[in-house]
């Protein structure tokens, strides 16, 4: 293997969300944190030497998005998920939050229904609410383990006469389920009869495990594409989220151009960094073997994640993962309420997990999501620390 992903890097000190702001934002004394969604791996050698360069050059003027930005995705998405996409449909925004937040201002009303499938990914809540638009909730099915899209719930919400858009996690996070195209297909269907438009977030499309095939939503159909919007983002597929940089893919002329007005006329998101755009072309163009390295050994997290909970927290369930690198533990086994489970994890054991309420107040208790895109050496202290003190509890 090219890449030593059992290296230890230390990132304390560097203005680190996940390391140096865990204490704050978690509300403990943490030393292993394993919450924020992003890889304690270095970036490939190709994205490394890319930045390096533009940094040597000693001139960070106002750039531009070149053609080769464009063509690097394009060919990347044709070569890994057989999806053709035209360059005029794809939209630079410095985010995938801050797409979804454009396309509900730009495509919908205050007052309008938004559509979301808890247990999910927490800033979709807010970029609901923020935006004073009704939040709708149509949770997920729990089938031992297994998550499924309530359909007959669905098409509820989507009847309702002020439901306008619905928004989409696939892959899914933090249930880290792919949707099948079947799957994808009744919901697409169910939306278009009842004229909801999909916002459909596939930043975690590349993080794919075992067998499994991602499917994107608007490669099933012109149909599916005329009434979707896809976010995309090389953030989490190579480790750059710190550079800021996604894309948003959206083919309806009339949506495109409501969409358009907004991210740049006026909100002026026009000119990504010179390090961001270097960084994605040298990823799209050179990243597929440091991926498919990196997935190797996420997944191979997985499996001893897998074998730790068999031995030493029998009664902690976790979800099959299909895809991204954000295991999803269910602790509902144990007579421990999630307030004391919450203690015990982040104030005795110091290990820092995402609160699995924070996904849904009623569809995460009990549950916490790990990001084992880490170190193996960290992800064994973390759940050593956190089994030896849930036995701890459970002993007393």
């Amino acid at each position: 293997m090219k890449y030593d992903f059992n290296k230890i890097i230390n990132r304390k000190n560097t203005n680190c969300s996940k390391w140096d702001n865990a204490n704050k934002r978690l509300k403990a004394d943490i030393d292993l944190p394993l919450w924020v969604a992003d890889m304690d791996f270095r970036a490939s050698a190709e994205v490394i030497e890319s930045i390096t360069k533009y940094a040597a050059h000693g001139i960070y003027g106002y750039t531009y998005i070149p053609d080769d930005y464009y063509s690097s995705i394009i060919k990347w998405f044709i070569r890994r998920h057989k999806w053709s996409i035209n360059k005029e449909d794809i939209f630079f925004c410095p985010g995938v939050i801050i797409a979804i937040k454009n396309l509900i201002q730009s495509l919908t009303e205050p007052g309008d229904n938004i559509i979301i499938q808890p247990p999910v990914y927490p800033p979709f809540f807010k970029a609901v609410t923020s935006n004073d638009r009704n939040l709708i909730t149509n949770p997920l099915i729990n089938l031992n383990g297994k998550y499924l899209i309530d359909y007959a719930d669905l098409e509820k919400k989507l009847k309702l006469k002020k439901t306008k858009m619905l928004l989409l996690c696939s892959p899914h996070n933090p249930v880290g389920r792919i949707w099948t195209a079947e799957e994808l297909c009744k919901l697409g269907n169910l939306c278009i009869e009842h004229n909801v438009f999909v916002v459909s977030d596939e930043m975690h499309c590349d993080i794919i495990h075992g067998n499994y095939v991602f499917t994107p939503f608007a490669r099933i159909s012109d149909e599916f594409a005329m009434n979707s919007a896809i976010c995309i983002a090389p953030g989490k597929t190579f480790n750059l989220a710190g550079l800021q940089m996604s894309n948003i893919i959206i083919s309806n002329p009339a949506k495109k151009k409501k969409l358009k007005d907004f991210l740049y006329n006026r909100n002026g998101l026009v000119e990504p960094n010179q390090f961001g755009i270097a960084a994605s072309i040298a990823a799209y163009t050179y990243g597929e073997d440091w991926l498919c390295q990196v997935v190797d050994y996420i997944y191979n997290n997985y499996k001893y994640l897998e074998c730790f909970l068999a031995r030493h927290l029998s009664k902690v369930k976790t979800s099959e993962l299909q895809a991204t690198y954000l295991a999803w533990l269910d602790f509902n086994g144990y007579n421990i309420s999630h307030d004391k489970l919450r203690q015990i994890i982040f104030d005795e054991a110091r290990v820092g997990l995402n609160d699995g309420k924070s996904f849904g107040d009623k569809e995460g208790k009990g549950f916490f999501r790990i990001n084992i895109a880490c170190p193996r050496p960290i992800l064994k202290k973390a759940l050593a620390r956190i089994a030896e003190n849930v036995n701890l509890k459970i002993a007393n």
